[in-house]
């Protein structure tokens, strides 16, 4: 479980240009959470962030807690926060198992948070990597929808696909969903 923080005067999540939640002063909380993450794990580490002193006492020492405050916590999913970095900063690779099991039942909402993710990427200059459960079903939507991708990681998919299909039909099956 991973938590990026930030305090803020006003804060607001929108979905198609609509305001869903919003808060006035506060923590605007980006947490990533994954499959390994207990309800234990959460509670501690949600206990941890409600006891952070990070905001200003009266002498101007952060010194004081959320709940101190009296102000309100916004929380945002956000599992890119799980994105591999062991390539250094060149490269950001978007973890796509939630893309993956999401697909079926709306691939439209399962590739916002990506779309979003691959345009900060782009902002900061960096490469773009996916992968994680990509397949001959989800594989070429989610290279239309993601512009500038420079690698995907498919090695499960095409060694099952491989067993089945036979490695160089199945090679130039998963080439096919990215030359579209």
């Amino acid at each position: 479980m991973r938590i990026v923080l930030q305090r803020v005067s006003k804060a607001f999540v929108t979905i198609n240009s609509k305001i869903v939640a919003s808060i006035d002063s506060g923590l605007l909380l980006l947490v990533g959470i994954e499959e390994a993450d207990t309800p234990e794990d959460i509670e501690w580490l949600s206990g941890k962030v409600i006891r952070l002193r990070v905001f200003p006492d009266e002498t101007g020492v952060m010194n004081r807690c959320i709940a101190e405050t009296g102000g309100d916590i916004i929380v945002v999913s956000q599992f890119t926060l799980h994105a591999s970095t062991k390539k250094g900063n060149r490269r950001v690779e978007l973890y796509t198992e939630a893309y993956a099991q999401q697909y079926p039942s709306g691939r439209e909402e399962a590739i916002r948070p990506f779309i979003t993710a691959a345009n900060l990427v782009r902002v900061l200059g960096l490469g773009l990597n996916a992968g994680h459960d990509l397949s001959l079903e989800n594989l070429n939507y989610f290279h239309q929808q993601i512009p500038g991708l420079l690698e995907v990681s498919i090695g499960h998919a095409l060694v099952c696909d491989a067993l089945y299909y036979g490695l160089e039909n199945t090679i130039q099956l998963y080439l096919r969903q990215l030359k579209n």
